[in-house]
Order: structure tokens, then sequence, then C-alpha cells
């Protein structure tokens, strides 16, 4: 047991809960405490018949896994009649299945109640063991019950046991550190007391991840601005950034690798999103992989069609992927991108592009899309796609600014219209350019309720409006398609300026 481990009696009492059922599954990533938290509660239990096998490697050798059960089951010494039957094996795998099904089986019908512990399932690699030792789990008598702790879902008919209340599983939202388990571990770890705002920020940051919260407290330990740090950790952290590489991205196989990779540029993710984004298929059967396999991927839906990345997981691929490729991260966003905008998810789409960069993408999406999103009342939304393109490229776009101007105006932005049209309407600029700057002047004017300027304003905008051709028609949004438009706006902003002017 860690020296700084801290107790967790919500899940012991979880756990003795679960005991009172068949098989109890403790499932989550690495680092999430699974090992820790049985032990403890086999430690709050010492009258409790517990018995403990760690899987190894070598337990993929039948023969060793059966020897090891046998021994465990007897606890003093191996079965007599077992390691007989058990001497027999001969390797050959027809034989070897059902007799060391039966030679277990048969030490665990002569068994007291008993509460077996297999640790690091995971580990087991040969399919026909872990068939074997499901099929055990299985048919072991009711006073027996089995703890699996894996980082992978074991391949038990969940189903059946589920629909006869004989399976309890327990996940990574359940193994998740609360605010005051992590500000206990915080507290030992760092040497100090951190204010709760620190330890809130840590446990948002890591998401209860127990080994991302030790690592964040020993990396705490001596600094003077603690807050500074709590503020800026991430996977670029050396101490998790290390623990994720070692432990989780090495450790797959080249084609996981590479999806992680590709897929990380994703704030939410289902298959087929995923097939858009890396050119391949099979990105559903992917996602359900690392779901089961416990890879920091959390379902989205009771249906787990939508998945996401745990965040300090997901910054460690992306830094990953840039070392890697610095130019296939915008062609990812990019594609990932165009599939939502090809099902109208506008937003999402404009989140990608924003974070690839795509400037002139974004504006395209803005201005083709601004017409139906005033249609759906939503104008502020448009300002706001604008406004995620850095201001100095918006401001060298004529174009974006007034596009900008005309959404915050119908947004009721009053002040946000003023801001943008300071650099618009000198000599140099179109007429089209002029005549739409002096209308927004006019109805912003209008609205602040400076009738004599609006007045003023708008009598600007219908003599400029006489060079004005209808080709050069500056279309908004939608609203001015004609001169006859643009005569109509500029009207109208002087007709209420002269309502309120009496």
């Amino acid at each position: 047991m860690p020296r700084f481990a801290v107790r967790r009696d919500r899940l012991v009492a979880q756990l003795d809960l679960a005991v009172q059922r068949w098989v109890t599954v403790v499932v989550a990533p690495p680092g999430y405490g699974k090992t820790v938290a049985v032990a403890q509660w086999a430690r709050a239990h010492p009258r409790a018949r517990v018995r403990w096998l760690t899987l190894r490697p070598e337990h993929d050798e039948s023969s060793r896994l059966a020897a090891d059960l046998c021994a465990l089951v007897a606890a003093s010494s191996p079965d007599p009649a077992g390691a007989a039957t058990l001497s027999r094996l001969d390797g050959n795998r027809e034989q070897a299945g059902p007799m060391i099904l039966a030679t277990v089986r048969a030490a665990l019908e002569r068994a007291p109640p008993t509460t077996l512990v297999l640790d690091d399932f995971h580990r087991l690699a040969a399919p026909e063991v872990v068939g074997d030792l499901c099929d055990l789990i299985e048919q072991v008598p009711r006073w027996i019950h089995v703890v699996l702790v894996t980082r992978v879902d074991p391949p038990l008919r969940y189903h059946r046991l589920r629909l006869d209340d004989e399976l309890v599983e327990v996940r990574q939202d359940d193994l998740a550190f609360r605010w005051g388990e992590a500000a206990e571990l915080l507290d030992r770890l760092a040497d100090r007391d951190l204010a709760d705002g620190e330890v809130d920020a840590l446990v948002a940051r890591t998401e209860g991840w127990v080994t991302g919260l030790q690592l964040a407290g020993v990396s705490l330990r001596g600094r003077r601005d603690p807050g500074r740090f709590v503020a800026a950790i991430s996977a670029d952290d050396r101490h998790v950034a290390d623990y994720l590489t070692e432990e989780v991205l090495r450790r797959q196989p080249e084609g996981v690798r590479r999806f992680l990779l590709s897929t990380c540029v994703l704030d939410r993710m289902c298959g087929a999103l995923c097939d858009a984004v890396t050119g391949e298929a099979g990105g559903q059967a992917m996602l359900e992989e690392l779901d089961r396999r416990s890879l920091f991927v959390t379902p989205l839906d009771p249906g787990r069609q939508w998945f996401r990345y745990h965040p300090l997981f997901r910054a460690l691929l992306r830094s990953h992927l840039r070392d890697e490729d610095p130019t296939l991260e915008r062609r990812l966003l990019e594609r990932a991108a165009a599939w939502h905008l090809a099902r109208d998810e506008l937003d999402a789409g404009v989140d990608h592009l924003a974070d690839a960069g795509a400037w002139d993408d974004l504006l395209d999406v803005a201005f083709a899309c601004g017409c139906a999103m005033l249609a759906r009342g939503r104008p502020a939304t448009v300002a706001r796609w604008v406004e995620r393109v850095p201001a100095k490229v918006r401001h060298a776009n004529i174009e974006a600014t007034l596009l900008h101007a005309a959404a915050s105006l119908m947004a009721g932005d009053t002040g946000g219209v003023d801001r943008d049209l300071a650099r618009v309407g000198g000599p140099g600029d179109r007429t089209a350019h002029r005549v739409t700057a002096s209308l927004l002047r006019a109805h912003s004017a209008a609205h602040q309720g400076a009738t004599t300027r609006a007045a003023g304003l708008a009598e600007q905008a219908l003599r400029e409006v006489a060079d004005l051709a209808d080709a050069d028609s500056p279309n908004l949004l939608g609203l001015l398609g004609s001169r006859r438009d643009v005569e109509a706006a500029a009207h109208l902003a002087r007709g209420v300026a002269s309502l309120y002017q009496g």
C-alpha cells in the first residue's frame, strides 16, 4: 500500500455491496487506483477469506495459471488430486482446457466462502487462456465471489450476469477522486496546504484521475508560487507527459497509436466523424475497443455512440502530433470542420476552423451562413464567429468588419458597431463599403437615440447610393440585395430619426 494512499471509505462501502453479488469488475485506465481500492477493502475486512492472485505474462500458460489458482484456493498447499491432474497435462490444447477447468472448479467446490481477487487481468494475452478463465468464473459455486481488476473489459457474458443481478461494475467515474480525497492526497504529497480554489482547479483539470493528482502533488513540492503552477498544469508538464507516454501511448499497436494521434483534434467523436478525419473505415469499432480497453475515453451518451478523450491524455496526444507532423494537425481539423458543416452543424465546424487557424475559410462560412443564422434569430452567433478571427486579420478585411458590425447591430450591440466602423468609410473605400458603413452608423445612432446624427448619416447614405450599381450592392446577411434595398434602409433610418424628433 503506498504510504501516501488516502483511505477511501466511499469505495470500501461500494465494494461491501458488490461482494454480495457473484462477480465484480473493477475496470479503469492506468493510474486510477484500482488495486489500492480493492486492497483497502480487503484490509478493512481482516476476517474475510480473501485470496489474491496478480496475473503475469507467464500465466498465459494454462497449466501455470491452473496450478497457481489451485494453490491459492488451498491456501496452505496445492490440492493433491488437483496436482496429480495438472501433472498429466501434455500441452494438448483440446485436453488442457477442460482438465484445467474441471480441476480448479473442483478445488473451488471444496473451498469455504471466499473472495477471489484476480488483479491485472488485462495482462493475459492468450485468447484461449482468457476464454478458459472466463468460463471458469461463470461456473464457480455461488459462495465464491470473484473480483476482476483490469484495464480492459473481460469477455464475460455480461448480459446474463446483469439480468441475473449478479454483476457489479466499478468504473472510472467511481474511482475518480472527489474533492475531499484530492485535497488530502495533495496535502500529503505537496507538503503544503493548498487553497480551495487550487484544489478545485486540479480536480477539474485531472477529472479526478489519481495519478494525475499524484504527479501534480509531486510537481508542487518546493514551488514558491503553487497558484501559477496550478493555473498552467497540462499534459506538457514533464511528470504527467512522461507517465502517459510510457504507460499508455508507447504500449499501443501502431494502428491504435495512429488512430489516437489522428482523432485527438476532436472535442467529441463518433465513428463516422473519425472515419472522415482519419480517411479510414472502422472508426466506431475502434472507439468501442478503446472504451473496452479503458484508454482514457469517456462515452457521452447511453448508446455509446459519442466519446471524448480525457483532457490530459488529449493534450499529450496533440503534443505528440505536433512534434511528429506540424502540418497534419491543421489538415485533420479542416476535415473535421467539413464533416460538421456538411451536416449543418455550423458551430462545431467553425470551432474546428478556428482551432486550425483557417481564418479565410471561417469567414467564408460566416458570409455564406449569415443569412440562415439571422433567420434562426442568431445574429450574435455570426458576430462571435467573426470575433474568433484575430483582430489584425479581421481589420484587414473590410467586408469582414462590415459583417461583424451588421451582426452586432442586429444583436443589439451598438457599441460594437461604432468600434468596427471607425476604420471604414474613407475616400479610398469602394462605394458599396462607404454606403454600408453609413447605413449601419445611421441605424446604430437611431438605436442610441442620437436622432440628429442618425438623420444626417441617412442623408449621407442616400447621396452615396446614387453612385451605386445593383451589382455592387452590399448584400450583408441577405438584407441589401439591390440599390432599392439600400435606399429603403436609408429612408427607414431617417424616418425613425424624424419620428423621435417629433
